[in-house]
């Protein structure tokens, strides 16, 4: 009740007819049957419990108490409050650890987009990141090498072009010759 001040509220020692013998506290008349289902009293807020007792004169009687358990359910609240803080702050920290990973893993990806769209484009100098050992700085050393494997390939084939270039124009320069000969004679 609203007089409830935590833990023991009432002690009532009574005669087997409900007559009080002796008390301690405030006993809320008429005296409350005790609690069979104590789970559901404890949620309530008070728990009413009794138990048999012999009183002098061999005279059976009880043992009566009323224990509020209002301090135990602001606990409970103020802990299950704490617990659900302290879940919603790891997911927030574990929801930043993944965005950040995600992000990262993301520029690194886009960085070797970028570079692999600039071997398309024609640039064959330009290297990817490959700090690491990961799958992405895996990823990257291999890039790499097939980036350097196709610059080479094609100094070679421009090498080879241009030489083929200066053949052809020697036989040009050679056939100019000739043919200027024989007009000669």
């Amino acid at each position: 009740g609203d007089d409830d001040i935590g833990g023991l509220n009432y002690v009532l020692i009574g005669r087997e007819d409900g007559t009080p013998v002796l008390q301690a506290g405030a006993a809320p008349q008429p005296l409350p049957a005790p609690d069979t289902e104590v789970g559901e009293a404890v949620w309530r807020g008070l728990v009413h419990m009794r138990q048999a007792i012999l009183l002098p004169g061999n005279e059976v009687g009880f043992l009566q108490f009323g224990f509020s358990t209002r301090d135990l359910l602001a606990a409970t609240r103020r802990a299950s409050r704490q617990a659900l803080l302290g879940m919603l702050l790891a997911l927030v920290l574990v929801g930043g650890a993944v965005f950040a990973i995600g992000l990262r893993i993301s520029r690194r990806i886009e960085a070797l987009t970028a570079a692999s769209e600039a071997i398309v484009a024609g640039d064959y100098a330009v290297r990817a990141r490959a700090e690491g050992h990961d799958e992405l700085a895996r990823l990257g050393r291999h890039y790499n090498q097939m980036a350097e494997a196709i610059a080479g390939r094609v100094a070679e084939l421009e090498a080879s072009r241009s030489e083929l270039s200066d053949s052809n124009q020697a036989i040009r320069r050679l056939n100019e010759s000739l043919e200027s000969r024989v007009a000669e004679r």
